[in-house]
């Protein structure tokens, strides 16, 4: 048989046409052919903060439509509902390397408009599973705010309903049930009294949020002898970014005051300015998580010990800084006399007119490193911690009492030098061991 050009041509059209719509009936354009499974759980916005999602007794009211939208092109997926109930899918199947943004609305059974929202973005598929978990936040639609306001204290627990207060004070004395809270501020206030939380209802959580970029709560100055924050047994704390508590020179306590069995989470924000007290004073059964934000300029010049942080309880710290503060004696970013956990987050530019100028761990204290995380000691740049002795730039253990993990950390690095993240590690000479610098 002749094969005319004419026939080539009407082959090589009809090929192109079965593949374009053997294309049409394939769901997954661009597929290879091999499907990730993906489950969506979806958790508090404040998960990381141990802030439960949603509250007691609203689960049974809330249905919740994840809309799937593709980064990668010609894809697309239906809608999921979890009905009343539900936060979790069943598995859902992906092509893999494939991009989504994935998107969550709940609305409340009754109630009109969104009660939370949360979503994931650039979520890339692999084979296998695929665990998602989408933080949701609730909805807050604030009316327009009248002139002389200061705060808006929402309860999340009632339809996220909003009352203005003239103050943070007046906000405060405004909840009266446990709760999760939210006080939105709009604008710079000076504090003419300490913020105690300790007499609220056990079981209340309040978030802290910036209606701007940067809101600052300052303590007056003719208060010398205060905390900004005093946070009371079964109280919890939440600063965020765009709250900034700010002390001032001659203040001798510490801006935040964790008492016994309260608790203080700053994902940002920052702690600044008490140049003569601690930035935030963690008592012996409190508790300190800081995963974001700066604690920065503040200098214990009154009890000489820890300019940042002063540890009697728990500190964790994942993220976030420590940085440029000041102890007259020990701990210029850090004193620890109870337990530290660091797993993040970065300490430097500190100062201790003795040992200890990152962090300085004492007889009783506990100090655990693992993960990620840098203390810098003396290396010549800016970034360094420095303690006045030489002892202990980065970190100094004051005795073989005190406890320290992991065991890798060296037991002697006098003046490495190294230029690495941890510089300057020193214990005492009871143990004539030195420590020069922990990195991740």
């Amino acid at each position: 048989m002749k094969i005319t050009t004419g026939k080539i041509f009407a082959l090589l059209f009809a090929l192109a046409l079965f593949a374009m719509m053997a294309g049409c009936f394939n769901p997954w354009e661009g597929e290879t052919g091999e499907m990730g499974t993906v489950i969506i759980s979806l958790a508090g916005a404040e998960g990381r903060q141990n802030i439960d999602y949603p509250p007691d007794g609203i689960l049974s009211q809330l249905t919740h439509v994840i809309t799937f939208t593709s980064l990668s092109g010609g894809l697309s997926h239906p809608e999921i509902t979890l009905n009343p109930g539900q936060l979790e899918t069943g598995p859902i199947e992906l092509p893999v390397e494939t991009t989504w943004d994935i998107q969550v609305v709940a609305t409340r059974s009754g109630v009109a408009g969104e009660y939370a929202r949360g979503n994931i973005s650039r979520l890339r598929i692999s084979a296998g599973n695929n665990p998602v978990t989408i933080l949701m936040n609730p909805t807050l639609n604030l009316p327009p705010l009248p002139p002389g306001d200061t705060v808006w204290l929402v309860d999340h627990g009632d339809n996220n309903s909003a009352v203005s207060y003239s103050d943070l004070m007046d906000a405060r004395d405004a909840i009266t049930d446990p709760g999760r809270y939210s006080i939105w501020l709009t604008k710079d206030e000076t504090l003419l009294d300490p913020i105690n939380l300790s007499t609220l209802p056990t079981g209340t959580t309040i978030t802290l949020r910036a209606s701007d970029n940067s809101i600052n709560l300052i303590l007056a100055t003719f208060l010398d002898d205060h905390n900004l924050f005093q946070v009371g047994d079964g109280i919890t704390l939440v600063l965020t970014e765009g709250v900034n508590l700010v002390g001032h020179a001659l203040n001798e306590r510490a801006l935040v005051f964790i008492d016994d069995g309260g608790e203080f989470r700053m994902t940002g924000g920052q702690i600044q300015g008490n140049e003569y007290g601690s930035g935030v004073f963690v008592d012996s059964v409190g508790t300190f998580y800081m995963s974001g934000g700066i604690i920065w300029g503040n200098g214990n010049e009154f009890s000489e010990d820890g300019g940042g942080v002063y540890v009697e309880g728990t500190f964790n710290m994942s993220g976030g800084y420590i940085s440029t503060n000041k102890a007259k004696r020990y701990g210029g970013g850090v004193y620890v006399e109870g337990t530290f956990n660091m797993t993040g987050g970065a300490i430097f530019g500190n100062e201790a007119d003795e040992e200890g100028g990152g962090v300085y761990v004492a007889r009783s204290g506990t100090f655990s490193k693992s993960g990620g995380g840098n203390i810098f000691g003396y290396d010549g740049l800016g970034s360094s911690n420095t303690a006045g002795t030489s002892e202990g730039d980065a970190v100094f253990v004051a005795s073989r009492m005190a406890t320290v993990f992991p065991t890798v950390i060296p037991a002697r690095a006098e003046k490495q030098r190294n230029q690495s993240a941890l510089t300057d590690v020193d214990l005492n000479s009871e143990t004539d061991d030195n420590w020069d610098s922990i990195g991740s």
